[in-house]
């Protein structure tokens, strides 16, 4: 039935050449997109954010060996401050380094090894003397951008990812 060149039948019977709306394949590509490109994009996030933390965590590991070696040849910095300073120039991919006081330092000695306190509790500065056992720990905390955990684990209260560098050494008898 056609009335002024128009098909009456309604809009599940679009022609007889497509077959109705159920056969119709416009907009198919669309839905099919919508559909994948969510998870697609969350996961090429998510592994871009861990390629960052790994580049962050590399480098905070290169900037600690680098100040480090400063406390073992006998011309430590002076203050925690100056310490941070010199873990930040070094670390060139770590975020907000020199800006904030994210990066915690603890730097601890003792006359040998098996003495040495490892666990970190405070930030500590204390570089030691000649031939002493000295551990150099630096944590930065990474605020996540992609959640990946709070997403596979939503009663998961974590917010962001504690990266450390740590060195031990004697100190050179200077």
């Amino acid at each position: 039935m056609k009335l002024m060149g128009r098909d009456r039948r309604g809009v599940f019977s679009r022609s007889r050449e497509t077959g109705g709306i159920a056969r119709d394949q416009r907009g198919a590509v669309a839905v099919e997109f919508a559909l994948i490109a969510v998870p697609f994009f969350f996961l090429l996030g998510s592994i871009l954010e861990e390629g960052l933390i790994m580049l962050t965590e590399y480098s905070l590991q290169r900037g600690t060996e680098g100040a480090a070696r400063l406390i073992r040849i006998g011309r430590p910095p002076r203050t925690l401050a100056d310490f941070r300073e010199e873990v930040c120039a070094a670390a060139l991919a770590v975020p907000n380094c020199r800006t904030t006081t994210k990066p915690k330092i603890f730097v601890r000695y003792a006359a040998d090894f098996e003495s040495l306190d490892m666990a970190p509790s405070a930030q500590v500065y204390d570089t030691g003397l000649a031939n002493s056992a000295v551990i150099v720990s630096v944590t930065y905390e990474w605020e996540y951008i992609f959640a990946v955990r709070k997403l596979l684990n939503p009663a998961s209260r974590d917010k962001s990812y504690e990266i450390t560098a740590v060195t031990t050494f004697r100190n050179e008898p200077f």
